[in-house]
Order: structure tokens, then sequence, then C-alpha cells
């Protein structure tokens, strides 16, 4: 405050009378004091007109909102387009080991804490599913080759992939345009496996003899899969993947949680290789997801009525609706009907016709909102 003072006052010379004088800038403090302790202040009374203020502002705001919010099923292209040549598809089960390395799987399932035969069961299961998928609307007409014996690693390695000259045989043998193959299909345990599989090191040093496998308590067991698609005409792989699945088995004795057993973690497993079969073939379907989209509430009673029926999912009736109001003399009306009519053929996936809508309202009515939407509609065809 006394800098303040310095700049606007004149201080007197020395000697000269000194006069009252006042300060020209008003005291901040003593204002604040005055308003905190005068009789009339009240803070939780400020405090919620501040709220209140606030409330109708938000509540205006959203009122007077052109436009709402709409969530919308959209088609998705699939993960692996196949070629049309591709009707006739074998499949394979290639993740089992060969007679040279069934010691070392017999050595990897003590210390994963795996069954005898669980993941043999589980890829036939694996093999199954992605069948019983494929065979869905006659996508392709799969058929499983029990027959084949390939071997792979046996493990969750990556073997190298086939020749094309054993493809080709394969393929002719059984008049086949293409093979599926799963490479790789191996399970493995956490948490009180490691447990089980200390033990186990410690008593084979100490006896020399392995204990039986026991099922983990509050484990998760890892599923993972590998699948190779080879394309026996153009003698391509048409796909290459790796999956994971997981899920949990609960194993405890005398603890009111129910004891799922040894058969059911091998059935667990069984299903856990059906349903990620099923998943890998559902690649080749185009699939479905939700997408956010805007349409135009208002100007207008017109708007206002068409917007009422969307919110009831008549959307054919908002059509009637808009389309008479896309000619509108009013440029805003008759861009926003053009827009709302994109929507409209958006959503029932007709993408060229809603491509040339939004055109027609950006470029001749200047809907600036549909310029973007046009790109994102032709991202999708």
């Amino acid at each position: 405050m006394l800098s303040l003072l310095m700049a606007f006052q004149k201080w007197p010379n020395p000697g000269q009378e000194q006069l009252p004088t006042t300060s020209p800038l008003p005291s901040l403090s003593f204002g604040m004091e005055f308003v905190l302790n005068s009789p009339k202040f009240n803070p939780m009374k400020h405090t919620l007109y501040s709220l209140i203020f606030v409330f109708t502002a938000w509540m205006l705001i959203s009122s007077c909102s052109s436009t709402r919010d709409l969530r919308i099923p959209v088609s998705v292209p699939p993960a692996v387009q196949l070629p049309d040549h591709i009707e006739t598809v074998g499949l394979i089960n290639r993740s089992l080991a060969g007679e040279g390395k069934k010691g070392i799987n017999t050595l990897e399932g003590i210390l994963t804490g795996e069954g005898l035969y669980e993941d043999k069961n589980g890829s036939s299961a694996c093999i199954a599913g992605a069948a019983s998928q494929l065979n869905i609307d006659n996508l392709v007409h799969a058929v499983i080759l029990d027959s084949m014996q390939l071997t792979g690693t046996g493990t969750g390695m990556m073997p190298l992939p086939l020749s094309w000259d054993v493809v080709g045989k394969i393929c002719r043998e059984k008049n086949l345009d293409g093979l599926l193959v799963l490479e790789v299909f191996d399970t493995d345990q956490g948490n009180s496996a490691t447990t089980n599989a200390i033990g186990q090191i410690v008593n084979i040093a100490q006896t020399g003899q392995v204990n039986p496998v026991q099922p983990a308590t509050n484990s998760r067991v890892r599923v993972k899969m590998a699948w190779r698609f080879y394309d026996a005409v153009d003698q391509i792989l048409i796909d290459e993947v790796q999956m994971n699945d997981y899920f949990g088995v609960n194993n405890s004795n005398g603890s009111g949680i129910y004891d799922l057993g040894e058969f059911a973690k091998r059935d667990a497993i069984s299903q856990s290789g059906y349903i990620g079969g099923r998943a890998y073939a559902s690649r080749m379907f185009p699939g479905w997801t939700n997408m956010w989209r805007e349409y135009y509430i208002r100007p207008g009673n017109e708007m206002k009525t068409a917007d009422r029926t969307v919110q009831v999912n008549n959307w054919k009736r908002a059509e009637e609706i808009w389309l008479p109001l896309t000619d509108s003399p009013k440029r805003k009306i008759a861009g926003r009907a053009c827009y709302n009519m994109a929507i409209a053929c958006e959503l029932k996936s007709e993408i060229n016709q809603a491509i040339e809508w939004a055109q027609k309202a950006f470029t001749e009515h200047k809907e600036k909102r549909s310029r973007s939407y046009v790109r994102i509609l032709r991202n999708r065809l």
C-alpha cells in the first residue's frame, strides 16, 4: 500500500508544513472487511445463489442445443477377406508335439500346472469351434482333417509355415481350396500353480518321483492359439495371427467355494478352446459396432416433430418430414434436413445415398458439419 501511495501522492519538501491528505486509492482490505463483517452477508445463501445461477445457465444452454446425440449400429468389414475361389477349406491340428518332443512337454506341463491330455483335448475343441463358425451361413465348407498327422512344437512357439508342396499335395488329395491350420495351442496357469511347480521340482530332486499334478486354487488359465490360413490356389498366406484367451478356476476345499476339481478344469480348457476357435473364425465375417452421430432437432416445428418420431424409433416417419424440408427456401433448414437424411440413410447401410445427401448439405446449403461427415462415410465404403 505504501508503494501505491508514493506513486499517487506528492510528498512535501523538508521543512514544509504537511497538510492532511487522502489517498486517491480505496483501501481493499477495508472494503473486504466491511463486506465480510456486514450483517447482510450470508456465505451459505451466496453459495446457493451461485449454484442456482450455474444450473439455470446450463439448462438454458442445453435447451437451446440444435442437435441430439444418437448411437447407431454400424457394420464393419471382416478382418480377413476370403478370396472368391476359397469354397472348401480343410482344418488341421498341428499344435501337438512329435514323439521326440514329448519329454520336453511333460516337463513344461509340470512347471505350468497342466494335466495330461489337456492341450490335446483343448486343441481338438478349438478346431471343432472354428469349423462350426465357418459353416454358418455357408461362408465356406469347412472339413476337419482328423487323419492328417502334422506335428508342431507342442509349445507356445510358432513353427515354420508348411511348404507349398505339402499344402498343394493335401489340397489335391482332399479336393480343397485352402488349409486352416491350428499351429499353436498351449495352456499354462498362474498364481498357485507356481507353488505347485516349485513343490514338484523339490520332490523330484529329493525322491526322483513326480507327484500327481494338483489343480491350482484361485488360478487363471491362459490359452494361447496361433493360426495360419493357406491359400493353395494363389499360394499365399491369407491370415497369420496369434490369440490369447483367459478363464479362472477356483478349486478351494472346505471354504464354502465349490470344488471344481481336475475334471472341471479340463472341461474349462476344452470350452475355452471351442470358444477361441469360433472367435478366430469370426474374423472372416462382417461385424457390428456402435458409433455416435448427431442429428438436427431445430429450427421449426417440423424438425421438432421429426425429433420426437426418432425418439420412438419411427425413422420412416422422420424421413417423410425431412424430405420436403430439403427443398426449403431457408438455407439453414434445407441444409440440416439434408444432413438428417444422410444420417437416416447410414442407419439403413445405404452409404452411397448418405454421401449424396451429406454432399448436398455442404455444397448447396453450406452446412459445415456435413463436410467432415462425408469423410466418415467414405471411410466406410
